[in-house]
């Protein structure tokens, strides 16, 4: 399965040393890159659970594609294209060997909410899904292993196996009818992995098949502009900022790209040996599509009142420019509602949450309601109340 790529090695972080640090590799047709098209890609109807318990326990979604998604689309638009992968191709092959996204931001497009991972005193790895693609063209039997590994301080992937799975079979993976690596559907795994250390973690997928036989993952990207009339570039990713999310060993440089130090590939589009920002592509490989639903033991304050019938978490994320949320608990049923102080004492808002039975319930705020600024919020139930502090960005 050969390729063309007008690809150089470089650093994206440190673009003013590109003429003394850049190692080239030269092709004839430059700026030019296959990139395929999914012929079709599910739906993502994947939800977590409603008010988890106790309070200060968190199930959170990380998709990376549609936290980028989310922010492309009100700015330009947001491509995904399929990338064939195989633990067997070699440098003349010119594929991907296998891939890892690193969950290093834990952000919650769903709630727009971001979690510090300092904060974060253990983590379950509920579930993981992937959105792959599978050919089976040999007749025999291919390997799909799914791997928990570490990551690094800076979110680099590691080669420490925490746990995996590991499915065989000559057929499609995903249940494509047509078996083709274009179709593209889920595969679901529910690890379950417990640990009161980790703050940080990757997904690795290694696919082992015949050469004849090919499995696709998906990746997303903010379109750039044209590049030689072929096809978009691509910005780097918004999830984390400043460095990738997504990984893939090429076997064309027999290294994983980005490097640890932050060499990656660009696609020269206007054939002058350089590296131009604006003018030539970015790694297209960001975003790749596993999705991981975790749970968090997160520590920020609880306070509650004098009677305890109620408690108040702090609002989350703060300070906000979105939308934050606050979790509170009843001990037994009440009427509440929320107000909403500046800091001159003035009542800016009021949210009637109205009767509420006992347990675990929330509110959410929406920035644009408010100023910038510091704020004091007063969560009432029956007489009694919780007041905490908020700040307010944009």
């Amino acid at each position: 399965m050969k390729k063309t790529y007008a690809i150089i090695l470089a650093s994206l972080f440190t673009l003013g040393a590109l003429a003394q640090s850049a190692m080239k590799f030269e092709e004839k047709s430059l700026g030019k890159i296959t990139l395929h098209t999914p012929v079709s890609v599910p739906s993502k109807n994947i939800q977590p659970s409603v008010n988890p318990t106790p309070l200060n326990i968190f199930q959170v979604y990380l998709d990376y594609d549609s936290s980028d998604a989310a922010i492309w689309w009100q700015a330009a638009d947001y491509k995904r294209f399929i990338w064939d992968m195989n633990m067997h191709y070699d440098s003349v092959d010119n594929g991907i060997g296998y891939c890892v996204v690193a969950f290093d931001t834990m952000h919650d497009p769903l709630t727009g909410s971001d979690y510090t991972n300092s904060k974060i005193t253990s983590m379950t790895i509920d579930s993981i899904y992937a959105v792959i693609g599978h050919e089976n063209n040999s007749g025999s039997d291919d390997t799909l292993v799914i791997s928990i590994i570490n990551l690094t301080s800076a979110g680099y992937p590691g080669s420490t196996v925490f746990k995996d799975t590991t499915l065989i079979g000559n057929s499609s993976f995903v249940g494509s009818t047509n078996n083709d690596w274009l179709e593209l559907g889920y595969i679901a795994w529910g690890p379950a992995y417990q640990s009161s250390s980790m703050k940080r973690f990757g997904i690795r997928m290694q696919y082992f098949g015949d050469k004849q036989d090919t499995c696709g993952f998906i990746a997303g990207f903010g379109n750039q502009g044209p590049c030689n009339n072929s096809s978009s570039s691509a910005y780097f990713t918004n999830y984390p900022q400043t460095r990738a999310n997504s990984y893939a060993t090429w076997t064309k440089y027999n290294q994983m790209l980005p490097t640890s130090q932050g060499g990656d590939i660009y696609y020269d589009c206007n054939s002058n040996g350089n590296y131009d920002p604006g003018v030539d592509g970015n790694n297209y490989i960001q975003n790749i599509n596993v999705i991981a639903m975790i749970t968090i033991d997160y520590t920020i304050g609880i306070s509650e009142s004098a009677d305890r019938n109620l408690k108040v978490m702090q609002n989350y994320p703060n300070p906000f420019s979105g939308t934050s949320t606050i979790r509170y608990e009843l001990a037994k049923p009440a009427h509440v509602s929320l107000e909403v102080y500046d800091l001159a004492g003035r009542k800016v808002s009021v949210i009637n949450e109205g009767a509420k039975d006992a347990g675990i319930h929330q509110v959410s705020l929406n920035a644009k309601s408010f100023s910038k600024g510091v704020y004091f919020y007063t969560l009432k139930a029956d007489g009694v109340s919780v007041t905490n502090k908020m700040t307010v960005t944009e």
